[in-house]
């Protein structure tokens, strides 16, 4: 699946990270199922927090295909539940921020959906016709 997806959105996968949400977007594309674009955040085992996009499945499973440029591993398509490194929505990131400063923690959820919200608009219809 990873050659499908480079050979579909023409991003080689050493050039993966950074790129979560058009990877997945790609992944969808490629899969043709029912799943749909998750954003929020992701914190590493280091606690580094990255704003995220991951596929999410109506059964409640997930698949990552960048979570391995955050985790420093082999490139794979992570499958299986969401584990607590998921901050779908920034619910986590939200509640921790919060009070340190509302203003700021608003707009940066904002912006990641925003940013989610345009790649989905503007590639999904590209990807599925390629």
């Amino acid at each position: 699946m990873l050659d499908r997806i480079v050979k579909t959105c023409g991003i080689p996968v050493k050039e993966w990270g950074g790129q979560c949400y058009i990877i997945a977007m790609t992944l969808l594309a490629c899969e043709e199922g029912s799943g749909e674009l998750a954003t929020g955040f992701y914190y590493t085992d280091d606690d580094i927090i990255s704003d995220h996009g991951w596929v999410e499945y109506p059964d409640g499973t997930i698949a990552d295909p960048t979570r391995w440029t955050l985790d420093n591993t082999k490139p794979n398509i992570y499958r299986g539940v969401a584990v607590s490194n998921y901050d779908k929505d920034g619910v986590r990131w939200e509640k921790d921020l919060a009070e340190i400063n509302k203003p700021l923690v608003k707009a940066a959820l904002s912006a990641a959906k925003f940013r989610a919200a345009c790649l989905a608009a503007f590639t999904l219809g590209d990807l599925k016709n390629a």
